[in-house]
């Protein structure tokens, strides 16, 4: 395996696999909260939205 790949997967693989747990789990919980397909699509891009601008 090419070592700058191993690296980026060390460094990172974990932060965006619990990004994507993350942001699932939230819009799924939107999505049983409230009934509304658009609003659980809303809230898991925005929490995509806001992670992403906390981490810049």
């Amino acid at each position: 395996m090419n070592p700058r790949l191993r690296e980026w997967l060390r460094r990172y693989l974990p932060a965006e696999l619990l990004s994507v747990v993350a942001t699932l789990a939230g819009a799924w919980l939107t999505l049983h909260a409230t009934g509304n397909d658009l609003r659980a699509a809303l809230a898991g891009t925005w929490q995509v939205t806001w992670r992403t601008s906390g981490c810049f």
